[in-house]
């Protein structure tokens, strides 16, 4: 592949293979994007192998050599910043990834080799699926990648024949690659419906470590302040979602009650409206200037108190499984969504009709339609 590459040279070979873009129409366009896409993930695909396998051999030369003095990860992170002019952050988080493709995800690392996985969303897939316990990561990956890649194969390609099968075609023109058995359109889900996914199969295959690790997370809860230049800080911290909810509500309501004047941005005024509460009022005085103005100065109460909303099922809510769905922030375990439960008001909602059940059923005189019925906890808090 080395000595492929070598001709590369100021890329004036690599680029004869693309076909003249200009001459191209919208249709051959896309195709010549959605190509360059799938080499970009299958190169990435082998720059992360290396990754891996160059962590592996300076392990191993440093432990023939007997020197224990260096952390053959901090090495490696070193010697690949320099070699891809990168910082030192950049080139560690790439090895992690690397790690976990080879150990962890195999069939998402195949995925990307194919190309039917994006380097972000593969990305996601490692970041969501990171504090899984090795014995339940196999199938949640199998699971959800059904799901995300629905086209990706489950095991390595033989590259062989998918090479003697590229000689076959040369390719139709607006294409930089000729037909083979491995070529598709990716499809699947993306982003937040992506993560929400995963999340959700992690809830269902593995409730026990769900619950665990967000009671550990739940006690690690924080809020610190970092200094940042030009006399200002950093707010940081960690919070159980629902509180975090909790607090986001109060801050816009209160951000949102003031007069149409206030030339504050919303972030201006949430900030302030968080010094308002520490000053223990509770609610955002107007700055707009104007002394008439009936929201200057005002101790009056909120008008009314922040709420989260849940979502889950009637059996969930019995004592299943099945996880639920925190408005704003997403997936959430069984035993969360309880939890939230016993303090809120509880309220019967319905799944909407299927729209394949209504076709199905459209010029019949009579249709039954088995809809899931959930429950909306709304949960009223004061801060």
């Amino acid at each position: 592949m080395l000595a492929d590459l070598a001709q590369l040279g100021d890329c004036s070979a690599w680029r004869r293979t693309v076909p003249d873009l200009g001459a191209l129409d919208s249709s051959s366009l896309i195709d010549v994007i959605a190509d360059c896409a799938r080499l970009e993930s299958a190169f990435l695909e082998r720059r992360l192998a290396a990754t891996a396998q160059f962590l592996t051999v300076v392990d191993r030369e440093l432990e023939v050599r007997g020197e224990w003095s260096s952390d053959p990860f901090e090495m490696a992170e070193a010697q690949i910043a320099a070699a891809t002019t990168a910082k030192r952050s950049h080139a560690g988080a790439e090895l992690s990834l690397a790690l976990s493709l080879r150990d962890r995800l195999p069939r998402t690392r195949v995925a990307l080799a194919t190309g039917h996985l994006s380097a972000f969303r593969v990305r996601q897939i490692e970041s969501a699926t990171a504090n899984v316990e090795a014995d339940r990561v196999a199938e949640v990956e199998a699971e959800a990648l059904r799901s995300i890649a629905p086209d990706a194969p489950e095991s390595e390609p033989d590259w062989d024949r998918a090479e003697a099968h590229a000689g076959d075609d040369p390719g139709a023109a607006g294409s930089m690659s000729a037909a083979s058995p491995y070529r598709t359109v990716r499809r699947g889900l993306v982003g937040r419906r992506l993560t929400d996914t995963i999340a959700r199969i992690i809830a269902k295959k593995d409730p026990d470590g769900v619950r665990t690790r967000r009671i550990r997370k739940r006690a690690e809860r924080f809020v610190g302040i970092s200094d940042d230049t030009d006399g200002a800080v950093y707010l940081n911290g960690s919070l159980p979602a629902e509180d975090g909810r909790r607090l986001v509500g109060r801050l816009t309501e209160m951000s949102r009650d003031v007069c149409k004047a206030d030339d504050r941005t919303l972030d201006q005024r949430r900030a302030d409206a968080l010094m308002a509460l520490v000053d223990g009022a509770r609610v955002l005085a107007c700055a707009c200037g104007d002394e008439s103005c009936p929201r200057a100065g005002r101790s009056a109460p909120a008008q009314r108190k922040p709420l989260v909303h849940v979502i889950m099922l009637d059996s969930t809510r019995r004592g299943g499984d099945e996880p639920g769905f925190l408005d704003g922030y997403g997936v959430i375990g069984a035993d969360h969504a309880r939890t939230i439960a016993a303090s809120g008001t509880v309220r019967p909602i319905r799944v909407p009709e299927d729209v394949r059940t209504r076709r199905r059923s459209r010029g019949s005189t009579e249709c039954r339609v088995r809809r899931r019925v959930s429950s909306e906890v709304r949960g009223d808090h004061n801060m």
